[in-house]
């Protein structure tokens, strides 16, 4: 915003005052859509880890049940 000479400083103030407010209020959005994102990327990453152990836990199970299959054999 550019101070005009015609405009009074009262006047000027309001200007400013309404254009922090806006800024603010523009700040404030941002950093609920940054925290959103965060919180979305982080469930994204525990649900991608989930799976992970998922696969893992089903690998252990069939090693598990190979092994007592060869302890039962010899």
């Amino acid at each position: 915003m550019c101070p005009d000479k015609d405009v009074e400083p009262a006047t000027a103030l309001k200007l400013a005052r309404a254009e922090i407010k806006d800024l603010q209020r523009e700040l404030a959005v941002r950093k609920e859509i940054s925290a959103n994102q965060k919180i979305a990327d982080a469930s994204a990453e525990i649900e991608h880890l989930q799976e992970k152990l998922e696969k893992l836990a089903e690998i252990g199970k069939e090693v598990a049940e190979a092994w007592e299959e060869l302890k039962k054999s010899d």
